[in-house]
C-alpha cells in the first residue's frame, strides 16, 4: 500500500540566542587569542542568524563553565540528566501539535517512532510520548537513537514500510534534539566548527495509507556509506558530554573526493533526476550545501528551504530535515512532482528519501 506524509509540525525551545551572542559567550571561554579568532571566524561563516537552546540560563554560561574559562565544568551524567528533564516536554509538544493538525485522536495511533541522538533515558522518548499523550497501551514503539543528522529519513522510511505491511496503521514520527547540552570550550578546529552550528529543536509528522489531505507520498528510502569517510563525522561519548566532530573535509567527500559521486549513487538507486525534481537537503552547514549545489548541478532555489532553516535555527541534527520538508510542503508543489531528500551522518552515511508531492 502507498504511504503518505501528513501534518509536519515543528517546535523550538523558548530561549533564542543570536549567533553573535553565542559566539561571544564561547569566545570568552577560550584562553588562546588565536583560537578566539577561529571561534569568531567559524561563527561568522556559519550563515546562521540565531539558534534556540533549551536552557534559559544559557546567557550566563553558568551551566557549562561555572565562570571558569577553559574548564569543562559539567559531567556527561549532569548533561544527560538535563536531557531527561527537558526533552520530554519537547517531544510531547511536537507530537501533540502534529496530531492536532491532522485532527487525529491520540488513541488512534498504532505505531510510534521517536528519534534522538543527544541523550539517553529508559523509559525514554517513545515511552514519554505514549504515556503523556495516552496513545494507548498497545501502541508499537520504535526508537532510533544515536544515528545523527540523517535519522529522520530512516524514521520516515520505517513508517512507510509499516503502512505497506499494515494499511490501517497510523504512524506518529517524533524527533527531538538538545545539541546545546553538549556545547563546551573547544581547542580543535573541527570541534570549533561544530560548536558554531548545532542547536535545539523538535518536530513531528503523521504517516498513513490515506491520501486525503496528504502533503507527500513516500516512495522509498535508500542508504549507503561513502568509502574512506568514517573519521569525517563522528559522535562520541566523553566524560564531559557528547563530542561532535564535523570535519572540514566533509564538503570535499560529498563532492566525490573519495571516488564515489552522489549523482552516481542516485543513478544506482534509479531515482529520477528530472529537471523538475525538488530537493530537501539537510542543512549541515553552508559549505555542505554549497558542495551539494555544485555536485548535483542545482540552482540556488533548490536550496532555499535548507538555507532558511539553517539561518533561522542552526543545525538541529535529526530535526532539521523535518523543518525543511515542512517548508517544502508550504510551497504547494504541483501534484506528482518528485522530491529527493538527502541527509548525512556518521559513517559518512548518505541517507535518501524519495517523495512525490500530493
Amino acid at each position: 500500500m502507498p504511504a503518505y506524509l501528513h501534518a509536519i509540525e515543528t517546535i523550538n525551545p523558548g530561549t533564542a540566542c543570536t549567533q553573535e551572542e553565542l559566539c561571544e559567550r564561547l569566545a570568552t571561554r577560550v584562553e588562546s587569542p588565536r583560537l578566539r579568532r577561529l571561534v569568531q571566524q567559524m561563527h561568522r561563516q556559519a550563515d546562521i542568524l540565531q539558534r534556540h537552546v533549551i536552557l534559559p540560563d544559557f546567557a550566563g554560561g553558568s551551566f557549562f563553565f561555572n565562570g571558569s574559562p577553559g574548564i569543562l565544568a559539567q559531567s556527561t551524567g549532569a548533561r544527560n540528566a538535563l536531557y531527561a528533564r527537558e526533552a520530554r516536554a519537547l517531544f510531547v509538544a511536537a507530537a501533540r501539535k502534529a496530531l492536532a493538525a491532522k485532527a487525529i485522536a491520540p488513541a488512534s495511533v498504532t505505531h510510534l517512532i521517536t528519534v534522538s541522538c543527544t541523550g539517553f533515558e529508559a523509559p525514554g522518548p517513545d515511552a514519554w510520548v505514549q504515556c503523556d499523550l495516552a496513545l494507548g497501551p498497545d501502541v508499537q514503539r520504535f526508537h532510533l537513537g544515536f544515528m545523527g543528522c540523517y535519522a529522520a529519513l530512516p524514521a520516515l522510511e520505517l513508517a512507510r514500510l509499516t503502512c505497506d505491511a499494515e494499511p490501517s496503521a497510523v504512524v506518529l514520527v517524533v524527533a527531538g534534539e538538545l545539541c546545546s547540552l553538549h556545547l563546551q570550550p573547544q581547542t580543535e578546529m573541527d570541534a570549533i566548527m561544530s560548536a558554531a552550528l548545532f542547536a535545539d529543536g523538535g518536530a513531528a509528522a503523521v504517516v498513513t495509507s490515506d491520501p486525503r489531505g496528504a502533503l507527500f507520498r513516500l516512495c522509498r528510502g535508500q542508504a549507503t556509506i561513502l568509502p574512506d569517510s568514517p573519521r569525517h563525522i563522528t559522535w562520541t561519548i566523553t566524560d564531559h558530554g557528547f563530542a561532535m566532530t564535523l570535519s572540514r573535509q566533509v564538503p570535499q567527500v560529498l563532492s566525490g573526493a573519495t571516488g564515489t559521486s552522489i549523482p552516481s549513487i542516485l543513478e544506482r538507486w534509479r531515482w529520477p533526476l528530472l529537471p523538475d525534481t525538488a530537493w530537501a537537503i539537510h542543512p549541515g552547514g553552508p559549505a555542505i550545501l554549497d558542495a551539494l549545489k555544485q555536485v548535483l548541478d542545482l540552482d540556488e532555489s533548490h536550496l532555499a528551504a535548507s538555507r532558511q532553516v539553517l539561518r533561522d535555527h542552526g543545525n538541529m541534527s535529526s530535526v532539521s530535515l523535518l523543518h525543511v520538508l515542512r517548508k517544502m510542503a508550504a510551497r504547494k508543489l504541483p501534484p506528482g512532482q518528485p522530491l529527493i531528500s538527502l541527509g548525512f551522518g556518521p559513517g559518512i552515511t548518505l541517507q535518501g528519501l524519495l517523495l512525490e508531492s500530493c
